[in-house]
């Protein structure tokens, strides 16, 4: 079950005691990590969240190509701490993906495109990632959600992880051509990210809530 996923790299405590004390929501998948993994460990990054709610993390740091398997081994040890979805970079060689999905356990492996800060990622970029997917056998795929509509991933029936989903009528400058939450639905996503929105805003749990009642009025539409 698909659902909002928060990235709480740039969180206060506030928001975090929180998301902990809410527990589990219906369309709130769960929180995204990366820079707290580097800072703090595995563990202790997300022992607060696990018995709460769902942990994707975010690989980039750590992506070196004779380095995955032995880390995607490494989280799916972490027991009752492993993360559910890990990233992997889809620029690094199928075989090295591959290598790193046999060793994935419970842990859902989601590729990531190719993009930089010199290379603007088209819908070439999201086939030939989805590709990877496919022959590595990956368990999703991430895409920003602007790309959704030329992409080939509105018939994929695994995880998509869509980026660059901002409100109408929210400061966009961390984001390349963003689009609402509704129009990545309506392509395709099943999962979408969501981070300076919600830890920006004057009520960031507030804030959440919204984006979740959203997802649920969507879903519960009859066209979709």
């Amino acid at each position: 079950m698909g659902g909002i996923i928060l990235d709480i790299d740039k969180a206060d405590l506030s928001l975090r005691r929180q998301l902990v004390r809410y527990g589990p929501m219906q369309g709130f998948w769960g929180v995204k990590l990366g820079d707290e993994i580097i800072d703090c460990g595995l563990t202790t990054a997300t022992s607060p969240f696990v018995n709460r709610h769902h942990v994707f993390v975010d690989l980039k740091h750590y992506d070196v190509r004779d380095r995955l398997a032995r880390i995607v081994r490494k989280y799916a040890r972490g027991a009752e701490y492993a993360p559910k979805f890990l990233t992997i970079s889809g620029a690094r060689p199928v075989e090295a993906i591959a290598a790193a999905v046999a060793e994935r356990g419970p842990i859902d492996i989601i590729v990531t495109g190719p993009l930089s800060d010199d290379h603007l990622a088209d819908e070439e970029d999201v086939a030939e990632t989805l590709d990877k997917v496919y022959e590595s056998g990956a368990q999703g795929i991430t895409c920003p959600a602007w790309l959704l509509p030329e992409s080939p991933l509105k018939t994929y029936d695994g995880h998509v992880v869509t980026t660059g989903v901002v409100s109408k009528g929210v400061a966009r400058r961390h984001h390349f051509n963003p689009r609402p939450l509704e129009f990545a639905l309506d392509y395709g996503a099943t999962h979408v990210v969501v981070g300076t929105e919600v830890t920006e805003s004057d009520d960031p749990f507030k804030t959440l809530l919204g984006l979740v009642a959203r997802w649920h009025k969507h879903n519960l539409t009859p066209a979709h």
